[in-house]
């Protein structure tokens, strides 16, 4: 239950009207569509909405309570007839975040792991979150779907319950200094980077931009706090700085010096041996998550146990139990087609991760096909970006169909001579007349251009 005087005092509001009865609220939501009885309902404002405008909605699904803007109250107290009582502030989205901070601080003994990094998070937040899960018996809060920025983050922090023993939260950002602010809230035991490249450059402005708003993910450790990064960041000078001085664990691969070493041993579209060291012992492992990339991934997990003090065996059950979520190369098949469905998000290094793991599968299917969408939020070296990575594709599959989809790929694709589509029914024609029965398609592309649409 939250305490009322916590709430005025955390959110810096105040109660209107000022004179009735404070009902008991254990759940704060900000979304109509999931209030309960006894809920209170704080009214968020975005671009394209207003929260307030669904108050009485909310107070006739049952809502108890109202967390509203200053400037609305007096208009939202008649709407509802002053029967209930409204959390009055300056801004609901601050307050929001203040709240949230406040209750993850109610679980002091909670093992809290923030991940960011320019690809990888959904996969590693996964990966580590079924490593714990196995340590602690499932009571672990792990990050829901792409709940990443500044709300959702706050928002999975109101899920942590008393039964949760660990919490695995992915931190994304687009803008300057959102991943400060997400740590700040999160103020995590374990801080992970997965890995810095170039996404979101049109708000992060450059690869150093993107370093250092990644690195911001260590400004909030404790004093136990520790990091886990790759090996080849430990010593970067706008990351080395923010790294507590004898709690650092590197992932590499096997040879590069790091504290967890990890060697890809290869694997065929829906599995791989993966082996790894770690303090001088050498463990290795079938999974489920083929390529290179998702070993590195494993690695990191290998990491967490060792600031945790897991052991292997429960490190390799976890991972072994291991499933990502959906757009993650997923693999279906349809009409005898093989179909890899990696179009949740893409940026050029993990369209490159496709392509080598492509490269390197080993499978008994005909033709491969290649569906590469546009990469979006590259800034202004874009061009170069598609270029790169269509001649990444050419050299390293150069039996295979590439198909370069949208507006940038096509600019791209005349410097190959390929053929490229713009159009999503031509894409779909090219596809139903050039491939067949025992061939692949694998799909990659950034979040905008919905390009699952093609998948059956």
């Amino acid at each position: 239950m939250f305490d009322w005087q916590e709430l005025v005092e955390t959110a810096a509001a105040r109660v209107v009207p000022a004179d009735i009865p404070l009902p008991a609220v254990s759940v704060i939501t900000t979304d109509t569509r999931t209030v309960g009885h006894g809920d209170m309902f704080l009214a968020l404002r975005g671009e394209r909405f207003d929260g307030h405008d669904f108050a009485t909605t909310a107070v006739d699904q049952g809502a108890a309570a109202l967390c509203v803007d200053e400037q609305m109250v007096e208009a939202i107290v008649a709407a509802t007839g002053g029967t209930t009582p409204c959390l009055c502030v300056g801004d609901t989205l601050a307050a929001y975040q203040a709240i949230a901070r406040l209750h993850r601080r109610g679980f002091p003994n909670l093992k809290m792991i923030a991940i960011t990094g320019s690809s990888g998070k959904t996969s590693t937040r996964t990966i580590v979150g079924a490593v714990l899960s196995r340590h602690f018996d499932g009571a672990v809060l792990t990050t829901r779907d792409n709940t990443n920025n500044h709300v959702g983050v706050p928002q999975n922090l109101l899920r942590l319950t008393p039964e949760h023993r660990g919490a695995v939260l992915e931190l994304g950002t687009s803008t300057p200094g959102e991943i400060r602010s997400l740590t700040a809230l999160v103020e995590p035991d374990i801080a992970i980077l997965t890995n810095v490249g170039p996404v979101h450059l049109e708000g992060l402005g450059s690869i150093d931009g993107v370093v250092r708003e990644k690195a911001g993910v260590f400004s909030k450790l404790g004093e136990h706090g520790s990091a886990i990064l790759p090996v080849h960041l430990r010593h970067h000078p706008q990351i080395a700085p923010s790294l507590p001085v004898d709690r650092v664990v590197t992932v590499g691969n096997a040879g590069d010096g790091a504290d967890v070493e990890v060697t890809y041993c290869g694997g065929d579209l829906t599995s791989a041996r993966v082996g790894v060291c770690r303090g001088g012992r050498d463990v290795e492992f079938s999974w489920a998550l083929p390529g290179a990339h998702q070993a590195m991934n494993a690695g990191i997990a290998f990491a967490v146990a060792q600031v945790l003090g897991i052991e292997d065996d429960c490190v390799v059950e976890g991972l072994a139990a291991c499933r990502l979520p959906g757009m993650r190369t997923l693999t279906v098949e349809h009409d005898g087609v093989t179909w890899i469905n990696d179009a949740y998000n893409a940026n050029p290094d993990s369209v490159k991760a496709l392509l080598d793991w492509l490269a390197s599968a080993s499978h008994s299917c005909g033709h491969v096909h290649i569906v590469l969408g546009d990469m979006l939020e590259l800034g202004p070296d874009t061009s170069q970006y598609h270029a790169t990575v269509l001649a990444y594709a050419c050299e390293h599959l150069p039996n295979a169909g590439i198909l370069p989809f949208g507006p940038l790929m096509a600019k791209a694709a005349r410097s190959f001579g390929l053929d490229a589509f713009e159009d999503i029914e031509d894409l779909r024609q090219h596809i139903t007349s050039h491939v067949a029965a025992g061939d692949l398609i694998a799909v990659k592309a950034s979040r905008g251009m919905a390009l699952e649409r093609i998948i059956p």
